[in-house]
Formats: structure tokens, C-alpha cells, sequence
């Protein structure tokens, strides 16, 4: 019992030190911070990251996509390792950028992080929220003849700075219509135009989000819902 008591008080205060190790090592993992390898990026070493997300609908699974430019005054770097959500993205030499589907896709409302490792770019890291989730409303009954209102109404989407509402053809590149609203906005009423007839209209309505973390990071992250109507002869 005397052996037991002289130390019971070290071996607890020698584990209660080994775990403080334990949490503090994977707090720093979890938050990925910089491990001084890679130096901190230069002035003019910038990054642009676009994040695109369809959300989860009746029939559609959720779909996430990321890119993320990755610039030394303005000329891109490809020696950079680059993730996304914890999840590698890949340099795509059409787009200049690395880019690449999410799976999982990611979840709207919470932030992600992005991170970037370059020995000429350097190292660092920032977090982009994705705007919430929302209902789009539309008529589904009834004959789309040109002249004719089409209204569009829509519930609020949380961490969203804009709307920005596309009407166009499918399968073309022209759109009929692009507006951006602002965050008090849950409808409109778009008449039917001359172009659009004997047409199938795509109507798409993103909840846009800016990111801004100067001076390095920039860029955009938007939840997105789509339809398509046809219009008669």
C-alpha cells in the first residue's frame, strides 16, 4: 500500500502530461497549420478559389466541385499540393487551375477548409463557407407561351451575400436572362421573350457567397438549385 502511494501522484501527473501531448498534436493536425517547411507566400503570391455546389434535391444526389488558381504575380504555379475539405484537387492544365469533383460533396451552411503547399508559392491556408440550402419554387402545370409571366419565388438561404438568377436555352451557351439580387429578394417574375419560343429553358438560381481573406485568398462559393420548362411554338 506504501508502494502504491509514493506513486500513484507521478504516474497521474505523468499521464495527465502525456495526454495535454496527445490533444495539443492533433489540435494542430486537425487545424492543419503551417509546419514551417514551406515558406509564408510572397507579395503577388495569391490564390482564387471557386466553389460549386448542387444541392440535394427529390431524384438528384448533392454534387460539389472545387478549383482553386494558385498565382505568382499573376502566372500560374504547378508545384503546389492542394486541398480542398481535406481532399486533394488536381491541376487541370485546360482550366490553369486545380480542380476537381468532392466526394462527399460538402455540406451547405459549414466552412471547409483550403489549404496550399508549394516551395515556390509557400504555405497557407483559409476557410470558405458555403451558402445554405433552399427551396425553389415554380409553376409545374399548364402551357409556357411567349408574353406569358413565369414567376420564380424562392426561400433564404443563410451565409449568402447575393442571389443570382440564370434563364437560358439548353444546350447553349446564350443566356436570356442574368440578374443578381440581393438577400431580401425571394421572388421574380421573368416575361416569357420572343427567343425563348419552341425553346426548353434551363432557369438556375444560386445562393453566391464572396470569399475575402487579403491578401492572399479570394473568390466565390455558391449553392445552386435548377429546372427546366419548355415554351411553345
Amino acid at each position: 500500500m506504501i508502494r502504491h502511494g509514493k506513486w500513484t501522484a507521478p504516474l497521474v501527473l505523468l499521464l495527465a502530461v502525456a495526454m495535454m501531448l496527445i490533444v495539443i498534436g492533433c489540435d494542430d493536425d486537425d487545424d492543419n497549420d503551417l509546419d514551417g517547411r514551406f515558406p509564408y507566400p510572397d507579395s503577388g503570391n495569391v490564390a482564387i478559389v471557386t466553389i460549386t455546389h448542387r444541392q440535394l434535391e427529390t431524384g438528384r444526389e448533392p454534387l460539389s466541385y472545387g478549383e482553386v488558381e494558385v498565382l505568382i504575380d499573376g502566372a500560374r504555379t504547378t508545384d503546389a499540393v492542394v486541398t480542398l475539405a481535406d481532399q486533394a484537387l488536381y491541376y487541370d492544365s485546360r482550366d490553369q487551375a486545380y480542380s476537381d469533383q468532392l466526394t462527399p460533396a460538402l455540406v451547405p451552411s459549414a466552412s471547409s477548409r483550403v489549404r496550399i503547399r508549394s516551395f515556390t508559392w509557400g504555405e497557407d491556408t483559409t476557410y470558405v463557407f458555403l451558402p445554405g440550402d433552399f427551396d425553389l419554387n415554380h409553376p409545374t402545370q399548364g402551357t409556357f407561351s411567349v408574353g406569358n409571366e413565369f414567376p420564380v419565388t424562392w426561400t433564404a438561404s443563410n451565409r449568402c451575400h447575393r442571389y443570382i438568377l440564370r434563364i437560358g436555352i439548353v444546350d447553349s451557351t446564350n443566356s436570356l436572362l442574368v440578374d443578381t439580387l440581393g438577400t431580401d429578394v425571394l421572388e421574380y417574375a421573368w416575361t416569357i421573350p420572343e427567343a425563348a419560343r419552341d425553346h426548353t429553358l434551363r432557369v438556375k438560381l444560386a445562393a453566391h457567397r464572396t470569399l475575402n481573406d487579403p491578401p492572399v485568398w479570394s473568390g466565390t462559393s455558391e449553392t445552386y438549385s435548377d429546372f427546366t420548362f419548355s415554351v411553345g411554338p
